[in-house]
Protein backbone atom coordinates (compact mmCIF):
# COMPACT_ATOMS: atom_id res chain seq x y z
CA UNK A 1 0.00 0.00 0.00
CA UNK A 2 3.13 2.38 -0.73
CA UNK A 3 1.71 5.76 -1.66
CA UNK A 4 4.27 8.66 -3.79
CA UNK A 5 3.75 11.38 -5.30
CA UNK A 6 7.02 11.75 -7.01
CA UNK A 7 7.89 10.84 -10.45
CA UNK A 8 8.17 7.40 -10.29
CA UNK A 9 5.90 5.05 -8.28
CA UNK A 10 6.87 1.65 -6.92
CA UNK A 11 6.51 -1.38 -9.38
CA UNK A 12 7.99 -4.36 -7.25
CA UNK A 13 9.82 -4.70 -4.22
CA UNK A 14 11.87 -8.29 -3.62
CA UNK A 15 12.98 -7.91 -0.35
CA UNK A 16 17.03 -8.09 -0.34
CA UNK A 17 17.23 -8.25 -4.07
CA UNK A 18 15.60 -5.18 -5.97
CA UNK A 19 13.26 -2.67 -6.34
CA UNK A 20 11.49 -1.30 -9.54
CA UNK A 21 10.54 2.11 -10.48
CA UNK A 22 8.39 3.20 -13.49
CA UNK A 23 6.97 6.84 -13.65
CA UNK A 24 4.13 8.07 -12.52
CA UNK A 25 1.03 8.36 -14.44
CA UNK A 26 -0.12 11.13 -11.99
CA UNK A 27 2.77 13.35 -12.07
CA UNK A 28 2.24 17.38 -12.89
CA UNK A 29 6.07 18.34 -12.57
CA UNK A 30 7.50 20.13 -15.09
CA UNK A 31 9.64 18.22 -16.29
CA UNK A 32 8.59 14.42 -17.60
CA UNK A 33 10.67 11.18 -17.46
CA UNK A 34 11.96 10.04 -20.24
CA UNK A 35 13.15 6.66 -18.14
CA UNK A 36 10.71 3.95 -18.74
CA UNK A 37 11.72 1.89 -15.76
CA UNK A 38 14.55 2.34 -12.98
CA UNK A 39 16.04 -1.04 -11.55
CA UNK A 40 17.43 -0.43 -8.14
CA UNK A 41 19.92 -3.29 -7.19
CA UNK A 42 19.74 -4.00 -3.10
CA UNK A 43 23.37 -5.71 -1.81
CA UNK A 44 24.89 -5.30 1.43
CA UNK A 45 28.07 -6.30 -0.17
CA UNK A 46 29.65 -2.95 -1.85
CA UNK A 47 32.58 -5.19 -3.62
CA UNK A 48 29.85 -7.23 -5.21
CA UNK A 49 28.63 -4.06 -6.26
CA UNK A 50 31.62 -2.50 -7.92
CA UNK A 51 32.16 -5.99 -9.58
CA UNK A 52 28.31 -5.83 -11.02
CA UNK A 53 29.55 -2.03 -12.31
CA UNK A 54 32.52 -3.27 -13.81
CA UNK A 55 30.75 -5.85 -15.83
CA UNK A 56 28.61 -3.61 -16.96
CA UNK A 57 25.47 -4.94 -14.83
CA UNK A 58 24.98 -1.52 -12.95
CA UNK A 59 24.67 2.13 -14.65
CA UNK A 60 26.01 4.14 -11.03
CA UNK A 61 27.41 2.32 -7.89
CA UNK A 62 28.94 3.63 -4.69
CA UNK A 63 32.62 3.07 -4.80
CA UNK A 64 34.01 0.96 -1.86
CA UNK A 65 36.48 2.63 -0.18
CA UNK A 66 38.59 0.36 -0.76
CA UNK A 67 38.48 0.98 -4.37
CA UNK A 68 38.22 4.41 -4.26
CA UNK A 69 42.38 4.86 -5.24
CA UNK A 70 42.30 1.96 -7.72
CA UNK A 71 38.94 3.44 -9.61
CA UNK A 72 40.39 6.71 -9.38
CA UNK A 73 44.12 5.68 -11.35
CA UNK A 74 42.61 3.24 -13.77
CA UNK A 75 42.15 4.86 -17.43
CA UNK A 76 38.65 3.61 -18.03
CA UNK A 77 36.92 4.07 -14.52
CA UNK A 78 38.77 7.07 -13.37
CA UNK A 79 36.72 9.68 -15.57
CA UNK A 80 33.46 7.86 -14.41
CA UNK A 81 34.12 8.67 -11.35
CA UNK A 82 31.75 11.86 -9.44
CA UNK A 83 32.81 13.11 -6.16
CA UNK A 84 30.08 15.06 -4.29
CA UNK A 85 30.14 16.22 -0.80
CA UNK A 86 27.36 15.22 1.26
CA UNK A 87 24.97 16.40 4.14
CA UNK A 88 26.18 13.55 6.51
CA UNK A 89 27.95 12.58 9.53
CA UNK A 90 29.89 8.89 10.12
CA UNK A 91 29.93 9.03 14.30
CA UNK A 92 29.90 6.11 16.65
CA UNK A 93 27.97 6.36 20.10
CA UNK A 94 28.99 6.09 23.35
CA UNK A 95 26.01 4.38 25.29
CA UNK A 96 24.72 7.23 28.09
CA UNK A 97 22.79 4.28 29.86
CA UNK A 98 19.25 6.42 29.67
CA UNK A 99 16.45 3.87 28.88
CA UNK A 100 14.78 5.77 26.26
CA UNK A 101 11.19 4.57 27.48
CA UNK A 102 11.47 5.49 31.41
CA UNK A 103 14.23 8.11 30.89
CA UNK A 104 15.89 6.50 33.90
CA UNK A 105 19.06 4.64 33.90
CA UNK A 106 19.01 1.37 32.80
CA UNK A 107 18.72 -1.02 35.79
CA UNK A 108 22.22 -2.90 34.71
CA UNK A 109 23.71 1.03 34.52
CA UNK A 110 23.40 1.21 38.47
CA UNK A 111 26.79 -0.67 38.57
CA UNK A 112 29.30 2.00 36.57
CA UNK A 113 31.87 -1.04 36.07
CA UNK A 114 29.00 -2.41 34.08
CA UNK A 115 28.27 0.58 31.86
CA UNK A 116 31.38 2.59 32.21
CA UNK A 117 30.44 4.76 29.20
CA UNK A 118 28.29 6.69 31.19
CA UNK A 119 30.81 8.66 33.09
CA UNK A 120 31.66 11.67 31.09
CA UNK A 121 35.55 11.74 31.46
CA UNK A 122 35.18 8.04 30.34
CA UNK A 123 33.68 9.20 26.57
CA UNK A 124 35.92 11.95 26.48
CA UNK A 125 38.78 9.88 26.52
CA UNK A 126 37.78 7.81 24.30
CA UNK A 127 36.87 10.44 21.82
CA UNK A 128 40.61 12.46 22.61
CA UNK A 129 42.43 9.35 21.67
CA UNK A 130 41.03 8.61 17.98
CA UNK A 131 43.45 10.66 15.59
CA UNK A 132 40.19 11.22 13.00
CA UNK A 133 42.34 12.63 9.73
CA UNK A 134 44.19 8.76 10.20
CA UNK A 135 40.96 6.57 10.98
CA UNK A 136 39.74 8.60 7.08
CA UNK A 137 42.86 8.33 5.62
CA UNK A 138 42.80 4.58 6.83
CA UNK A 139 39.50 3.44 6.42
CA UNK A 140 37.81 5.54 4.06
CA UNK A 141 40.58 6.07 1.60
CA UNK A 142 41.53 9.58 2.59
CA UNK A 143 38.27 10.91 1.52
CA UNK A 144 36.14 12.99 3.98
CA UNK A 145 37.01 15.30 6.26
CA UNK A 146 37.32 15.41 10.09
CA UNK A 147 34.30 16.24 11.73
CA UNK A 148 34.13 17.68 15.62
CA UNK A 149 30.99 18.08 15.87
CA UNK A 150 27.15 17.44 14.39
CA UNK A 151 25.68 20.14 12.13
CA UNK A 152 27.64 19.46 8.96
CA UNK A 153 29.03 21.78 6.78
CA UNK A 154 26.56 23.64 4.78
CA UNK A 155 23.80 23.76 6.80
CA UNK A 156 22.83 26.52 9.13
CA UNK A 157 24.39 26.41 12.38
CA UNK A 158 27.70 24.41 11.46
CA UNK A 159 30.42 25.58 13.85
CA UNK A 160 33.94 24.95 12.08
CA UNK A 161 35.94 26.10 15.62
CA UNK A 162 33.46 23.87 17.95
CA UNK A 163 36.22 20.87 19.01
CA UNK A 164 35.93 20.46 23.18
CA UNK A 165 37.94 17.30 22.35
CA UNK A 166 40.85 16.99 19.93
CA UNK A 167 43.44 14.29 19.53
CA UNK A 168 45.31 14.43 22.30
CA UNK A 169 46.76 10.93 24.12
CA UNK A 170 48.40 12.92 26.84
CA UNK A 171 45.14 14.71 27.80
CA UNK A 172 43.27 11.15 27.18
CA UNK A 173 44.98 9.59 29.40
CA UNK A 174 44.48 11.94 32.07
CA UNK A 175 40.42 11.70 31.26
CA UNK A 176 41.24 7.81 31.32
CA UNK A 177 43.01 7.90 34.86
CA UNK A 178 39.80 10.38 36.28
CA UNK A 179 37.31 8.12 35.09
CA UNK A 180 38.66 5.14 35.72
CA UNK A 181 39.12 6.47 39.97
CA UNK A 182 35.31 7.70 39.63
CA UNK A 183 33.93 4.17 38.63
CA UNK A 184 36.19 2.32 41.21
CA UNK A 185 38.81 0.40 39.02
CA UNK A 186 42.49 0.44 38.96
CA UNK A 187 42.79 -0.27 34.98
CA UNK A 188 40.51 -0.28 31.75
CA UNK A 189 41.70 -3.90 31.77
CA UNK A 190 39.46 -4.64 34.74
CA UNK A 191 36.35 -3.22 32.58
CA UNK A 192 36.77 -6.86 30.69
CA UNK A 193 35.74 -6.66 26.78
CA UNK A 194 32.81 -3.56 26.12
CA UNK A 195 30.10 -4.79 23.81
CA UNK A 196 31.03 -3.15 20.25
CA UNK A 197 28.36 -3.39 17.93
CA UNK A 198 27.83 -2.95 14.31
CA UNK A 199 26.30 -4.00 11.21
CA UNK A 200 28.36 -6.98 9.17
CA UNK A 201 28.82 -6.76 5.64
CA UNK A 202 28.53 -3.08 4.85
CA UNK A 203 32.29 -1.35 5.19
CA UNK A 204 32.04 -0.97 8.97
CA UNK A 205 34.60 -3.70 9.98
CA UNK A 206 37.64 -1.91 9.40
CA UNK A 207 36.26 1.01 11.13
CA UNK A 208 35.36 -0.37 14.13
CA UNK A 209 39.04 -2.39 13.94
CA UNK A 210 40.56 1.25 13.44
CA UNK A 211 39.14 2.42 16.81
CA UNK A 212 39.19 -0.84 19.05
CA UNK A 213 42.70 -0.55 18.22
CA UNK A 214 43.08 2.88 19.16
CA UNK A 215 41.21 1.86 22.67
CA UNK A 216 43.19 -0.88 23.29
CA UNK A 217 46.42 0.88 22.92
CA UNK A 218 46.01 4.01 24.18
CA UNK A 219 44.19 2.22 27.67
CA UNK A 220 44.50 -1.26 27.50
CA UNK A 221 40.77 -1.43 27.32
CA UNK A 222 39.42 -4.55 25.04
CA UNK A 223 36.10 -4.85 23.51
CA UNK A 224 34.06 -7.65 21.87
CA UNK A 225 33.22 -6.61 18.20
CA UNK A 226 30.06 -7.61 17.54
CA UNK A 227 28.67 -7.45 13.85
CA UNK A 228 24.97 -8.61 13.23
CA UNK A 229 22.30 -7.96 10.49
CA UNK A 230 20.91 -4.40 9.87
CA UNK A 231 17.76 -5.01 11.55
CA UNK A 232 18.99 -6.90 14.63
CA UNK A 233 22.05 -4.31 15.23
CA UNK A 234 19.19 -1.60 15.29
CA UNK A 235 17.20 -3.40 17.66
CA UNK A 236 19.93 -4.17 20.37
CA UNK A 237 21.81 -0.72 19.78
CA UNK A 238 18.31 1.23 20.40
CA UNK A 239 17.92 -1.18 23.35
CA UNK A 240 21.27 0.00 24.56
CA UNK A 241 22.94 -3.37 24.87
CA UNK A 242 25.69 -2.13 23.32
CA UNK A 243 28.55 0.53 25.25
CA UNK A 244 30.44 1.54 21.69
CA UNK A 245 28.40 0.76 18.34
CA UNK A 246 28.58 2.39 14.94
CA UNK A 247 26.19 5.23 13.85
CA UNK A 248 25.79 7.49 10.76
CA UNK A 249 22.95 10.44 9.86
CA UNK A 250 22.43 12.34 6.40
CA UNK A 251 20.49 15.21 6.09
CA UNK A 252 16.33 14.92 5.77
CA UNK A 253 16.35 18.46 5.18
CA UNK A 254 19.33 21.29 5.85
CA UNK A 255 17.96 22.71 8.92
CA UNK A 256 19.92 22.07 12.32
CA UNK A 257 16.97 20.95 13.83
CA UNK A 258 17.17 17.49 11.67
CA UNK A 259 20.70 16.78 13.10
CA UNK A 260 20.09 17.67 16.90
CA UNK A 261 16.75 16.41 17.01
CA UNK A 262 17.84 13.26 17.60
CA UNK A 263 19.57 14.11 20.56
CA UNK A 264 16.32 14.82 22.36
CA UNK A 265 15.40 12.42 25.34
CA UNK A 266 13.25 9.70 24.56
CA UNK A 267 13.77 10.85 20.76
CA UNK A 268 13.28 8.04 18.26
CA UNK A 269 16.85 8.10 16.63
CA UNK A 270 18.22 8.68 19.85
CA UNK A 271 20.63 5.23 19.61
CA UNK A 272 23.29 6.85 22.39
CA UNK A 273 20.86 6.64 25.22
CA UNK A 274 21.22 10.72 25.85
CA UNK A 275 19.19 12.88 27.93
CA UNK A 276 20.13 16.68 28.83
CA UNK A 277 17.03 18.66 29.53
CA UNK A 278 19.09 21.84 28.93
CA UNK A 279 19.39 20.94 25.87
CA UNK A 280 16.18 19.74 25.25
CA UNK A 281 14.83 23.61 26.68
CA UNK A 282 17.48 25.08 23.73
CA UNK A 283 15.54 22.73 21.32
CA UNK A 284 12.50 23.67 22.00
CA UNK A 285 13.04 27.70 22.21
CA UNK A 286 15.34 27.59 18.99
CA UNK A 287 12.15 25.25 17.21
CA UNK A 288 9.93 28.51 18.23
CA UNK A 289 11.51 31.10 17.32
CA UNK A 290 10.98 32.94 13.87
CA UNK A 291 14.10 34.83 13.78
CA UNK A 292 16.27 32.79 11.48
CA UNK A 293 19.56 34.27 12.94
CA UNK A 294 18.49 33.87 16.89
CA UNK A 295 17.15 30.70 16.04
CA UNK A 296 20.85 29.28 14.77
CA UNK A 297 21.90 31.08 17.92
CA UNK A 298 19.73 29.16 19.98
CA UNK A 299 21.08 25.97 17.95
CA UNK A 300 24.55 26.42 18.54
CA UNK A 301 23.88 27.17 22.32
CA UNK A 302 22.36 23.81 22.03
CA UNK A 303 25.04 21.76 19.68
CA UNK A 304 27.77 22.96 22.63
CA UNK A 305 26.21 21.79 25.40
CA UNK A 306 25.67 18.07 23.52
CA UNK A 307 29.37 18.50 21.87
CA UNK A 308 30.92 19.28 25.52
CA UNK A 309 28.83 16.25 27.22
CA UNK A 310 30.64 13.68 24.46
CA UNK A 311 27.79 11.45 24.25
CA UNK A 312 29.28 10.09 20.60
CA UNK A 313 32.82 10.97 18.96
CA UNK A 314 32.02 12.51 15.42
CA UNK A 315 34.54 11.02 12.71
CA UNK A 316 33.58 12.63 9.55
CA UNK A 317 31.71 14.39 7.16
CA UNK A 318 31.46 13.02 4.00
CA UNK A 319 32.70 13.02 0.57
CA UNK A 320 30.91 10.22 -1.13
CA UNK A 321 32.60 8.72 -4.82
CA UNK A 322 30.12 7.32 -6.82
CA UNK A 323 30.80 5.89 -10.64
CA UNK A 324 28.57 6.85 -13.18
CA UNK A 325 28.42 4.81 -17.06
CA UNK A 326 29.22 7.57 -19.40
CA UNK A 327 26.73 6.93 -21.03
CA UNK A 328 23.84 8.20 -18.39
CA UNK A 329 23.23 11.96 -18.76
CA UNK A 330 21.37 14.46 -17.37
CA UNK A 331 21.86 14.04 -13.82
CA UNK A 332 21.05 16.84 -11.23
CA UNK A 333 23.14 16.53 -8.27
CA UNK A 334 22.58 17.85 -4.66
CA UNK A 335 24.58 17.14 -1.66
CA UNK A 336 21.42 15.54 -0.33
CA UNK A 337 21.24 12.79 -2.49
CA UNK A 338 20.61 9.43 -0.60
CA UNK A 339 21.80 6.70 -2.09
CA UNK A 340 23.35 7.23 -5.63
CA UNK A 341 24.32 10.86 -7.49
CA UNK A 342 21.22 12.82 -8.76
CA UNK A 343 18.72 10.64 -6.70
CA UNK A 344 16.21 13.37 -5.80
CA UNK A 345 15.46 14.41 -9.31
CA UNK A 346 15.23 11.34 -11.34
CA UNK A 347 12.93 12.94 -13.59
CA UNK A 348 15.72 14.68 -15.16
CA UNK A 349 18.33 11.37 -15.83
CA UNK A 350 18.35 10.43 -19.33
CA UNK A 351 20.04 7.27 -21.05
CA UNK A 352 22.23 8.71 -23.86
CA UNK A 353 23.61 6.67 -26.62
CA UNK A 354 26.07 3.86 -25.81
Amino acid sequence: NYVGSGPFILDTWNHNSQIVLKPNPNWTGAVKPTLTEIQMSMTTEPAQAQAAYEAGDLDMVLTPSEDVQRVKADPVLGPQVVELPQLSITYYGYNNGIDPKTLKPFAKCADLKVCPTMNKDFRIALTQAIDKKAFIDATFAAVGEPANSFVMPGIPGYQPDLDPYPFDLTAAKASMDKALAAIGVASAAELGELKFGFNSGSGHEPRVAFLAEAWRQAFGLETEQIGSDFSVFLDQRTAGEYMLSRNGWGADYPHANNQLGLFVCGGGNNDVQYCNPDFDELMTQAAAEPDPDKQVGLYNQAQTILMNDAPFIPLRFATTVYEVQPYVGGLTITPSDSQLPGDMFYETIQMLKR
